[in-house]
Protein backbone atom coordinates (compact mmCIF):
# COMPACT_ATOMS: atom_id res chain seq x y z
CA UNK A 1 0.00 0.00 0.00
CA UNK A 2 3.03 2.35 1.12
CA UNK A 3 4.38 1.54 -2.30
CA UNK A 4 1.02 2.23 -4.52
CA UNK A 5 0.83 6.13 -2.47
CA UNK A 6 4.35 6.29 -3.33
CA UNK A 7 3.73 5.80 -7.33
CA UNK A 8 0.70 7.69 -7.23
CA UNK A 9 2.40 10.69 -5.40
CA UNK A 10 5.23 10.35 -7.74
CA UNK A 11 2.93 11.08 -10.61
CA UNK A 12 1.46 13.56 -9.48
CA UNK A 13 4.87 14.87 -8.78
CA UNK A 14 6.14 14.93 -12.65
CA UNK A 15 2.92 16.39 -13.86
CA UNK A 16 2.52 19.26 -11.23
CA UNK A 17 6.51 20.18 -12.39
CA UNK A 18 5.91 19.51 -15.81
CA UNK A 19 2.68 22.31 -15.14
CA UNK A 20 4.65 24.27 -13.28
CA UNK A 21 7.51 24.48 -16.13
CA UNK A 22 5.24 25.84 -18.48
CA UNK A 23 5.43 29.30 -18.88
CA UNK A 24 3.01 32.03 -19.48
CA UNK A 25 3.45 33.70 -22.79
CA UNK A 26 4.33 36.98 -21.81
CA UNK A 27 6.85 35.62 -19.70
CA UNK A 28 8.24 33.15 -22.98
CA UNK A 29 8.14 36.38 -24.54
CA UNK A 30 10.32 38.50 -22.00
CA UNK A 31 12.41 35.39 -21.63
CA UNK A 32 13.57 35.59 -25.35
CA UNK A 33 13.86 39.03 -25.69
CA UNK A 34 16.74 38.65 -22.66
CA UNK A 35 17.97 36.13 -24.48
CA UNK A 36 18.22 37.57 -28.47
CA UNK A 37 19.78 40.81 -26.10
CA UNK A 38 22.44 38.78 -24.95
CA UNK A 39 23.33 36.47 -27.95
CA UNK A 40 23.33 33.24 -25.82
CA UNK A 41 22.15 29.98 -26.31
CA UNK A 42 19.59 28.99 -23.73
CA UNK A 43 19.39 25.24 -22.32
CA UNK A 44 16.32 23.03 -21.43
CA UNK A 45 17.37 21.27 -17.89
CA UNK A 46 18.37 17.53 -18.30
CA UNK A 47 15.26 15.13 -17.79
CA UNK A 48 17.31 12.58 -16.20
CA UNK A 49 18.95 14.92 -13.58
CA UNK A 50 15.85 16.97 -13.19
CA UNK A 51 13.64 13.37 -12.28
CA UNK A 52 17.00 12.78 -10.04
CA UNK A 53 15.54 16.19 -8.14
CA UNK A 54 12.00 15.10 -7.87
CA UNK A 55 12.70 11.90 -6.10
CA UNK A 56 14.96 13.64 -3.82
CA UNK A 57 12.29 15.82 -3.39
CA UNK A 58 10.05 13.28 -2.43
CA UNK A 59 11.95 11.65 -0.07
CA UNK A 60 12.52 14.74 2.19
CA UNK A 61 8.72 15.33 1.40
CA UNK A 62 8.04 12.44 3.56
CA UNK A 63 9.34 13.23 6.74
CA UNK A 64 8.74 17.30 6.67
CA UNK A 65 4.84 16.72 5.07
CA UNK A 66 2.57 18.12 7.67
CA UNK A 67 -0.94 17.07 7.61
CA UNK A 68 -3.53 20.19 6.48
CA UNK A 69 -6.34 18.31 5.46
CA UNK A 70 -9.19 19.54 7.93
CA UNK A 71 -11.03 16.38 7.46
CA UNK A 72 -7.79 14.35 8.80
CA UNK A 73 -7.56 16.41 11.23
CA UNK A 74 -10.75 17.37 13.20
CA UNK A 75 -11.02 14.15 14.83
CA UNK A 76 -13.72 15.78 17.03
CA UNK A 77 -16.21 16.71 14.66
CA UNK A 78 -16.34 20.08 15.40
CA UNK A 79 -18.19 23.05 13.38
CA UNK A 80 -16.07 25.00 11.67
CA UNK A 81 -17.37 28.08 13.78
CA UNK A 82 -16.77 25.77 16.79
CA UNK A 83 -14.25 27.31 19.61
CA UNK A 84 -13.62 24.67 22.33
CA UNK A 85 -13.13 24.82 26.19
CA UNK A 86 -11.61 22.64 28.27
CA UNK A 87 -11.20 22.43 32.35
CA UNK A 88 -7.89 23.32 33.84
CA UNK A 89 -6.70 19.66 34.47
CA UNK A 90 -7.33 18.67 30.84
CA UNK A 91 -4.60 21.45 30.23
CA UNK A 92 -2.40 20.27 33.28
CA UNK A 93 -2.74 16.51 32.36
CA UNK A 94 -1.55 17.85 28.08
CA UNK A 95 1.47 19.65 29.56
CA UNK A 96 2.25 16.99 32.01
CA UNK A 97 2.36 14.66 28.95
CA UNK A 98 4.93 17.01 27.12
CA UNK A 99 6.84 17.15 30.01
CA UNK A 100 7.96 13.85 29.44
CA UNK A 101 9.82 14.66 26.75
CA UNK A 102 11.10 17.82 26.83
CA UNK A 103 13.78 19.34 29.46
CA UNK A 104 12.40 22.50 30.13
CA UNK A 105 9.48 23.06 32.93
CA UNK A 106 6.19 23.28 31.10
CA UNK A 107 4.65 24.45 34.05
CA UNK A 108 0.72 25.20 34.24
CA UNK A 109 -0.69 28.41 36.31
CA UNK A 110 -2.88 30.98 35.79
CA UNK A 111 -0.12 32.68 33.81
CA UNK A 112 0.23 30.80 31.19
CA UNK A 113 -3.23 29.43 31.13
CA UNK A 114 -4.37 33.64 30.22
CA UNK A 115 -1.20 33.23 27.41
CA UNK A 116 -2.86 29.71 26.04
CA UNK A 117 -6.64 31.55 25.99
CA UNK A 118 -5.06 34.63 23.70
CA UNK A 119 -3.86 32.07 21.05
CA UNK A 120 -6.74 29.46 21.15
CA UNK A 121 -8.89 32.00 21.01
CA UNK A 122 -7.90 35.48 20.11
CA UNK A 123 -5.15 34.62 18.06
CA UNK A 124 -6.78 31.70 16.27
CA UNK A 125 -5.78 32.83 12.47
CA UNK A 126 -2.53 33.48 13.82
CA UNK A 127 -1.69 30.37 14.72
CA UNK A 128 -3.29 28.56 11.65
CA UNK A 129 -0.96 30.61 9.86
CA UNK A 130 2.12 29.88 12.28
CA UNK A 131 0.96 25.85 11.61
CA UNK A 132 1.57 25.94 7.75
CA UNK A 133 5.12 27.93 8.21
CA UNK A 134 6.34 25.30 10.35
CA UNK A 135 6.63 23.06 7.96
CA UNK A 136 8.78 25.18 5.82
CA UNK A 137 11.34 26.64 9.23
CA UNK A 138 10.70 23.85 11.58
CA UNK A 139 13.05 21.07 9.63
CA UNK A 140 15.73 24.15 9.40
CA UNK A 141 15.44 24.90 13.60
CA UNK A 142 15.52 21.16 14.37
CA UNK A 143 18.86 20.80 12.53
CA UNK A 144 20.56 23.64 13.79
CA UNK A 145 18.86 23.08 17.21
CA UNK A 146 20.41 18.79 17.63
CA UNK A 147 24.01 20.07 16.05
CA UNK A 148 24.29 22.76 19.53
CA UNK A 149 22.70 19.54 21.58
CA UNK A 150 19.74 22.22 22.74
CA UNK A 151 16.26 21.23 23.24
CA UNK A 152 14.28 20.86 19.89
CA UNK A 153 11.88 22.98 21.91
CA UNK A 154 13.70 26.35 21.35
CA UNK A 155 12.19 26.17 17.81
CA UNK A 156 8.67 27.65 19.05
CA UNK A 157 10.37 30.42 20.83
CA UNK A 158 10.92 32.13 17.22
CA UNK A 159 7.17 32.22 16.91
CA UNK A 160 6.83 34.35 20.38
CA UNK A 161 9.62 36.34 18.88
CA UNK A 162 8.92 36.96 15.14
CA UNK A 163 5.99 34.63 14.04
CA UNK A 164 8.36 33.10 11.88
CA UNK A 165 8.98 36.30 9.55
CA UNK A 166 12.59 36.66 9.15
CA UNK A 167 11.80 40.64 7.79
CA UNK A 168 10.26 41.45 11.45
CA UNK A 169 11.40 44.38 13.18
CA UNK A 170 10.81 45.86 16.63
CA UNK A 171 10.17 49.23 17.86
CA UNK A 172 13.43 48.86 19.79
CA UNK A 173 14.98 47.71 16.20
CA UNK A 174 15.24 43.71 16.88
CA UNK A 175 15.39 42.25 13.87
CA UNK A 176 14.95 38.77 12.13
CA UNK A 177 13.13 35.64 13.09
CA UNK A 178 15.29 35.36 16.32
CA UNK A 179 15.01 39.48 16.88
CA UNK A 180 18.66 40.11 17.18
CA UNK A 181 19.57 43.93 18.88
CA UNK A 182 22.27 44.79 15.82
CA UNK A 183 24.71 44.93 18.93
CA UNK A 184 24.31 41.49 20.13
CA UNK A 185 23.81 40.36 16.66
CA UNK A 186 27.83 41.13 15.94
CA UNK A 187 29.10 39.81 18.76
CA UNK A 188 27.54 36.59 16.92
CA UNK A 189 29.40 37.11 13.69
CA UNK A 190 25.42 38.19 12.27
CA UNK A 191 26.65 40.55 8.77
CA UNK A 192 24.94 44.02 8.99
CA UNK A 193 25.75 46.54 5.67
CA UNK A 194 23.58 48.17 3.38
CA UNK A 195 23.06 45.15 0.94
CA UNK A 196 22.67 42.29 3.91
CA UNK A 197 21.08 41.61 7.17
CA UNK A 198 22.26 38.23 8.53
CA UNK A 199 19.61 38.71 11.05
CA UNK A 200 17.15 37.93 8.44
CA UNK A 201 19.22 35.03 7.58
CA UNK A 202 17.53 31.76 8.33
CA UNK A 203 20.30 29.77 8.50
CA UNK A 204 22.69 32.25 10.16
CA UNK A 205 20.75 33.84 12.66
CA UNK A 206 19.13 30.41 14.19
CA UNK A 207 23.27 29.91 14.31
CA UNK A 208 23.59 32.78 16.38
CA UNK A 209 20.51 32.33 18.00
CA UNK A 210 21.84 28.56 19.36
CA UNK A 211 25.17 30.07 20.06
CA UNK A 212 23.46 32.77 22.68
CA UNK A 213 21.01 29.92 24.29
CA UNK A 214 24.53 27.66 24.81
CA UNK A 215 26.27 30.63 26.81
CA UNK A 216 23.34 31.21 28.86
CA UNK A 217 22.99 27.95 29.80
CA UNK A 218 26.20 27.86 30.88
CA UNK A 219 25.71 31.21 32.69
CA UNK A 220 22.04 29.77 34.58
CA UNK A 221 22.11 26.44 34.42
CA UNK A 222 18.40 26.29 33.72
CA UNK A 223 16.43 26.36 30.59
CA UNK A 224 13.63 28.41 31.96
CA UNK A 225 16.17 31.00 33.22
CA UNK A 226 17.73 30.88 29.86
CA UNK A 227 14.13 31.99 28.08
CA UNK A 228 14.08 35.33 30.66
CA UNK A 229 17.74 36.39 29.80
CA UNK A 230 17.23 35.73 26.15
CA UNK A 231 14.58 38.64 26.82
CA UNK A 232 15.49 40.47 29.31
CA UNK A 233 19.00 40.24 28.89
CA UNK A 234 21.56 37.82 31.36
CA UNK A 235 22.56 41.15 33.63
CA UNK A 236 19.23 42.09 34.04
CA UNK A 237 17.88 39.13 35.17
CA UNK A 238 21.00 38.52 37.32
CA UNK A 239 20.75 41.73 38.98
CA UNK A 240 16.86 40.65 39.69
CA UNK A 241 18.43 37.54 41.25
CA UNK A 242 21.37 38.97 43.28
CA UNK A 243 18.54 41.58 44.99
CA UNK A 244 15.68 39.37 45.44
CA UNK A 245 17.73 35.87 46.42
CA UNK A 246 15.53 34.06 43.85
CA UNK A 247 16.84 30.89 42.28
CA UNK A 248 14.66 29.51 39.44
CA UNK A 249 12.44 31.97 37.09
CA UNK A 250 9.52 31.13 38.86
CA UNK A 251 10.95 33.02 42.23
CA UNK A 252 12.10 35.70 40.23
CA UNK A 253 9.63 36.41 37.99
CA UNK A 254 7.71 38.77 40.45
CA UNK A 255 10.50 41.06 40.43
CA UNK A 256 10.74 41.44 36.31
CA UNK A 257 9.47 43.75 33.89
CA UNK A 258 6.09 42.82 32.66
CA UNK A 259 7.30 41.57 29.37
CA UNK A 260 9.80 39.20 30.89
CA UNK A 261 7.13 37.89 33.47
CA UNK A 262 4.76 36.84 30.13
CA UNK A 263 7.98 35.53 27.82
CA UNK A 264 8.00 32.27 29.86
CA UNK A 265 4.26 31.78 29.71
CA UNK A 266 4.06 32.32 26.48
CA UNK A 267 7.04 30.02 25.54
CA UNK A 268 4.84 27.48 27.15
CA UNK A 269 1.45 28.21 25.75
CA UNK A 270 3.14 28.10 22.06
CA UNK A 271 4.66 24.77 23.06
CA UNK A 272 1.16 23.56 23.98
CA UNK A 273 -1.23 25.36 20.97
CA UNK A 274 1.39 24.44 18.42
CA UNK A 275 0.99 20.83 19.19
CA UNK A 276 -2.62 20.80 20.46
CA UNK A 277 -3.98 22.87 17.56
CA UNK A 278 -6.33 20.50 16.28
CA UNK A 279 -7.98 20.05 19.93
CA UNK A 280 -8.61 23.53 19.82
CA UNK A 281 -10.01 23.83 16.10
CA UNK A 282 -7.65 25.17 14.47
CA UNK A 283 -5.86 23.71 11.08
CA UNK A 284 -2.93 24.74 9.25
CA UNK A 285 -2.92 27.30 6.72
CA UNK A 286 -0.92 26.00 3.96
CA UNK A 287 2.62 28.01 3.31
CA UNK A 288 3.62 27.75 -0.31
CA UNK A 289 7.21 26.54 0.34
CA UNK A 290 9.35 23.33 2.41
CA UNK A 291 12.50 22.24 2.53
CA UNK A 292 12.02 19.75 0.37
CA UNK A 293 10.76 22.10 -3.05
CA UNK A 294 13.90 24.58 -2.34
CA UNK A 295 17.61 24.31 -2.95
CA UNK A 296 20.60 26.96 -2.34
CA UNK A 297 23.30 26.95 -4.47
CA UNK A 298 26.80 29.64 -4.01
CA UNK A 299 27.02 32.32 -6.94
CA UNK A 300 30.26 33.70 -8.02
CA UNK A 301 29.07 37.12 -9.48
CA UNK A 302 26.85 39.46 -8.02
CA UNK A 303 23.15 39.42 -9.22
CA UNK A 304 19.60 41.17 -9.11
CA UNK A 305 16.40 39.51 -8.03
CA UNK A 306 14.75 40.91 -11.35
CA UNK A 307 17.54 39.23 -13.86
CA UNK A 308 17.11 36.05 -11.81
CA UNK A 309 12.97 36.71 -11.90
CA UNK A 310 13.06 37.60 -15.77
CA UNK A 311 15.34 34.55 -16.79
CA UNK A 312 13.77 31.94 -14.65
CA UNK A 313 10.21 33.05 -14.47
CA UNK A 314 9.92 33.00 -10.68
CA UNK A 315 7.96 35.82 -9.22
CA UNK A 316 10.12 38.60 -7.32
CA UNK A 317 8.00 37.58 -4.10
CA UNK A 318 9.27 33.97 -4.03
CA UNK A 319 12.83 35.20 -4.40
CA UNK A 320 12.46 37.20 -1.28
CA UNK A 321 10.68 35.24 0.46
CA UNK A 322 13.56 32.22 0.04
CA UNK A 323 16.52 34.86 0.33
CA UNK A 324 15.47 37.42 3.16
CA UNK A 325 18.64 38.77 4.14
CA UNK A 326 19.25 40.34 0.98
CA UNK A 327 17.91 44.27 1.60
CA UNK A 328 18.07 45.58 -1.30
CA UNK A 329 16.58 42.73 -3.67
CA UNK A 330 20.37 41.87 -4.93
CA UNK A 331 23.09 39.36 -3.90
CA UNK A 332 25.99 40.90 -3.42
CA UNK A 333 28.87 39.34 -4.25
CA UNK A 334 32.76 40.08 -3.61
CA UNK A 335 35.88 39.53 -5.82
CA UNK A 336 36.89 36.01 -5.29
CA UNK A 337 34.33 35.49 -3.04
CA UNK A 338 30.43 33.37 -2.79
CA UNK A 339 27.11 33.77 -1.96
CA UNK A 340 23.98 31.80 -1.45
CA UNK A 341 21.20 31.64 -3.54
CA UNK A 342 17.89 29.71 -2.83
CA UNK A 343 15.59 28.82 -5.36
CA UNK A 344 12.47 26.28 -6.35
CA UNK A 345 13.98 22.73 -6.59
CA UNK A 346 12.06 22.86 -10.00
CA UNK A 347 13.77 25.98 -11.27
CA UNK A 348 17.44 24.84 -9.76
CA UNK A 349 18.40 22.65 -12.71
CA UNK A 350 17.62 25.56 -15.77
CA UNK A 351 19.73 28.03 -13.09
CA UNK A 352 22.84 25.48 -13.46
CA UNK A 353 22.46 24.52 -16.91
CA UNK A 354 22.41 27.75 -17.92
CA UNK A 355 24.42 29.56 -14.97
CA UNK A 356 26.85 31.12 -17.22
CA UNK A 357 24.13 32.85 -19.61
CA UNK A 358 22.52 34.22 -16.75
CA UNK A 359 25.59 35.36 -15.30
CA UNK A 360 26.05 37.03 -18.96
CA UNK A 361 22.17 38.52 -18.92
CA UNK A 362 23.25 39.80 -14.98
CA UNK A 363 26.54 41.61 -16.15
CA UNK A 364 24.91 43.87 -18.82
CA UNK A 365 21.12 44.48 -17.22
CA UNK A 366 22.93 45.63 -13.70
CA UNK A 367 25.41 48.23 -12.35
CA UNK A 368 28.71 46.70 -10.96
CA UNK A 369 28.71 45.91 -7.49
CA UNK A 370 30.97 48.04 -5.40
CA UNK A 371 32.60 45.73 -2.09
CA UNK A 372 31.64 46.86 1.17
CA UNK A 373 35.17 47.30 1.95
CA UNK A 374 35.94 49.87 -0.26
CA UNK A 375 34.09 53.47 1.28
CA UNK A 376 31.27 55.39 -0.89
CA UNK A 377 31.12 58.77 -1.15
CA UNK A 378 28.08 60.39 -0.18
CA UNK A 379 26.82 64.28 -1.40
CA UNK A 380 25.22 66.51 1.31
CA UNK A 381 21.61 67.24 0.15
CA UNK A 382 19.23 69.89 1.12
CA UNK A 383 17.63 68.76 4.50
CA UNK A 384 20.73 66.20 5.13
CA UNK A 385 22.49 66.38 8.43
CA UNK A 386 25.00 63.94 10.13
CA UNK A 387 22.73 61.96 12.11
CA UNK A 388 20.16 61.07 9.20
CA UNK A 389 23.46 60.36 6.94
CA UNK A 390 24.55 58.02 9.89
CA UNK A 391 21.35 56.54 9.97
CA UNK A 392 20.92 55.96 6.35
CA UNK A 393 24.48 53.78 6.39
CA UNK A 394 23.64 52.16 9.70
CA UNK A 395 26.55 53.95 11.47
CA UNK A 396 27.44 56.55 13.99
CA UNK A 397 27.87 60.29 13.90
CA UNK A 398 31.33 60.16 15.62
CA UNK A 399 32.50 58.00 12.86
CA UNK A 400 31.36 59.71 10.12
CA UNK A 401 33.29 63.01 11.61
CA UNK A 402 35.99 61.12 12.66
CA UNK A 403 36.30 59.14 8.64
CA UNK A 404 35.65 63.03 7.22
CA UNK A 405 37.94 65.14 10.03
CA UNK A 406 34.93 67.02 10.95
CA UNK A 407 35.58 69.35 13.75
CA UNK A 408 31.87 70.15 14.16
CA UNK A 409 28.65 68.93 12.40
CA UNK A 410 28.00 71.74 10.46
CA UNK A 411 27.51 70.40 6.87
CA UNK A 412 26.51 72.42 3.58
CA UNK A 413 24.79 71.30 0.43
CA UNK A 414 26.88 69.26 -1.96
CA UNK A 415 29.71 68.66 0.42
CA UNK A 416 31.18 65.16 -0.05
CA UNK A 417 31.61 63.03 2.84
CA UNK A 418 33.61 59.25 2.90
CA UNK A 419 31.69 56.64 3.89
CA UNK A 420 32.67 53.04 5.34
CA UNK A 421 29.67 50.14 4.62
CA UNK A 422 31.88 48.13 6.72
CA UNK A 423 33.45 50.30 9.61
CA UNK A 424 36.29 47.81 10.12
CA UNK A 425 37.55 48.34 6.57
CA UNK A 426 38.29 52.26 7.58
CA UNK A 427 41.67 53.25 8.26
CA UNK A 428 42.06 53.39 11.86
CA UNK A 429 41.84 56.66 13.75
CA UNK A 430 43.81 57.68 16.39
CA UNK A 431 42.70 58.58 19.79
CA UNK A 432 42.82 61.86 21.45
CA UNK A 433 40.98 60.75 24.90
CA UNK A 434 44.39 59.72 26.57
CA UNK A 435 48.21 60.16 25.92
CA UNK A 436 49.13 56.98 27.45
CA UNK A 437 46.95 54.99 25.43
CA UNK A 438 44.57 52.46 26.29
CA UNK A 439 43.59 49.08 28.29
CA UNK A 440 41.32 46.52 26.43
CA UNK A 441 38.55 44.89 28.89
CA UNK A 442 35.98 42.49 28.00
CA UNK A 443 32.61 43.20 29.17
CA UNK A 444 31.58 40.26 31.88
CA UNK A 445 28.09 39.63 32.63
CA UNK A 446 26.44 41.93 35.02
CA UNK A 447 29.15 44.95 34.54
CA UNK A 448 27.71 48.41 34.09
CA UNK A 449 29.72 51.50 32.50
CA UNK A 450 29.67 52.61 36.02
CA UNK A 451 31.37 49.72 37.46
CA UNK A 452 33.73 49.35 34.41
CA UNK A 453 34.66 52.94 35.21
CA UNK A 454 35.51 52.18 38.98
CA UNK A 455 38.07 49.99 38.50
CA UNK A 456 40.12 52.37 36.77
CA UNK A 457 41.54 55.40 39.04
CA UNK A 458 40.46 58.51 37.25
CA UNK A 459 38.61 56.68 34.61
CA UNK A 460 34.67 58.68 33.78
CA UNK A 461 31.93 56.76 32.41
CA UNK A 462 31.98 59.42 30.33
CA UNK A 463 35.60 59.00 28.56
CA UNK A 464 34.77 55.35 28.30
CA UNK A 465 31.63 55.99 25.56
CA UNK A 466 33.37 59.02 24.03
CA UNK A 467 36.45 56.72 23.42
CA UNK A 468 34.67 53.62 22.51
CA UNK A 469 31.71 55.53 20.79
CA UNK A 470 29.06 53.56 23.28
CA UNK A 471 26.68 54.18 25.58
CA UNK A 472 24.98 51.71 28.47
CA UNK A 473 22.36 50.30 26.44
CA UNK A 474 25.36 49.02 24.03
CA UNK A 475 27.04 46.91 27.35
CA UNK A 476 26.71 43.34 26.42
CA UNK A 477 28.67 40.09 27.93
CA UNK A 478 31.44 39.15 25.39
CA UNK A 479 32.24 42.72 23.84
CA UNK A 480 35.40 44.31 24.19
CA UNK A 481 36.40 47.90 25.09
CA UNK A 482 38.96 50.09 25.67
CA UNK A 483 39.88 51.92 28.64
CA UNK A 484 41.99 54.96 28.64
CA UNK A 485 45.18 55.06 30.82
CA UNK A 486 45.32 58.20 32.94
Amino acid sequence: MRWFKIFLFCSILAFANDAFSVQNPAACELNETIKADTVVSWQNDNPKFARHDSLLALEMRSYQLVEADTQVLNTWNYTPDSVPFFEDSIYQERLLEMNKHTPFNLHYNQAVQIEINRYANTYRKHVSQMLGKAQYYFPLFEEVLDDYDLPLEFKYLAIVESALKPHARSRSAATGLWQFMYNTGKIYDLKVTSYIDERSDPIQSTIAACEYFTFLYKMFNDWELVLAAYNGGPGYVSRAMRRTGATDYWSVRPFLRTETQRYVPKFIAVNYIMNYASAHNIYPTPYPYTQAETDTISITQSMAFETISETLDIPLAVLQELNPMYKKDLIPVGKNKTALLKLPRAKMGDFITNEEQIYAISTEKQKPYVEEDAPTIHRVKKGEYLGKIAKQYNTSVSRLMSWNNLKNSNLRVGQKLVVYINPDAAPATKTTSSSKGTIEYTVKSGDTLWGIAKKYSGVSVSQIEKLNNISASDLKPGIKIQIPKI
